[in-house]
């Protein structure tokens, strides 16, 4: 959060733009830190240069990489607050893009996304990327947010998103086929390694000290944490059944 916070500070108007120079400054290194999460360390050469604060050829084609992504003109030299924020609405998103991904990797979909479900946070990451698409309207976004409540008007969503590209399906169940429709859309937005911070990279990542820890008591996305911590979780959710919470 702190480094997004720290790049919009640097636009004090509209008129700001931060742009291609010699200098290295703060802003920079938190976008390239940004850009990096968003898929493109590639275009950066992330895994050589890291986050060096010097935006140059490479922060260059980084942001002229997401620019054509995202279907807008310009040559990455230079950002204004506008395309920032849109860097950052992107980055918004990742982390419930992310989560619907991994559920249709371990084909959980169906299971998860259909009608009163009580899966409150999954159900809110997907009301999130239905926002996203254009959907928010239906969902009633501006009262209701994303609430996790799989009811009527997130039916009536993945309704008209399955009808909007020709599936005929009464919007009951987020099936595999729309979900991975919902996916590849949204991560057309993103760079090549977009998954690269998601739970199943992580894990996967033999090198990494991090753990995938399923709490069975508790609904929602699962957490990745220290090995250390996990006897700590171990209690944590004991206490929860006991509780009956």
């Amino acid at each position: 959060m702190c480094h997004k916070n720290e790049l919009l500070s640097y636009f004090k108007n509209s008129s700001v733009k931060l742009e291609k120079q010699k200098s290295k400054n703060n802003a920079t290194k938190n976008l390239q830190i940004i850009l990096n999460e968003l898929g493109f360390k590639d275009e950066l050469q992330f895994d050589k240069y890291g986050a060096d604060g010097g935006y140059g050829n490479l922060t260059q084609q980084a942001v002229a990489s997401f620019l054509a992504k995202n279907k807008l003109n310009g040559d990455g030299s230079f950002i204004y607050k506008s395309t920032a924020e849109l860097i950052l609405r992107r980055h918004d998103t990742l982390d419930e893009l992310q989560v619907l991904a991994l559920d249709l990797e371990t084909n959980k979909v169906e299971n998860i996304y259909c009608y009163k479900s009580k899966q409150k946070v999954k159900i809110q990451a997907l009301q999130t990327l239905l926002n996203e698409l254009g959907y928010g309207n239906i969902l009633q976004w501006n009262k209701y947010k994303n609430d996790g409540d799989y009811g009527n008007l997130t039916t009536k969503a993945v309704a008209q998103f399955a009808k909007d590209n020709k599936i005929d399906v009464d919007g009951k169940i987020l099936t595999k086929k729309l979900a991975q429709l919902i996916v590849d859309k949204l991560a057309a937005f993103y760079g090549k390694h977009w998954k690269q911070h998601s739970l199943t990279e992580i894990v996967n990542d033999k090198s990494n000290p991090l753990v995938d820890f399923t709490a069975s008591n508790f609904v929602g996305i699962r957490v990745v944490a220290d090995k250390d911590f996990v006897p700590a979780l171990k209690r944590i959710n004991e206490f929860a059944k006991k509780s009956d919470v």
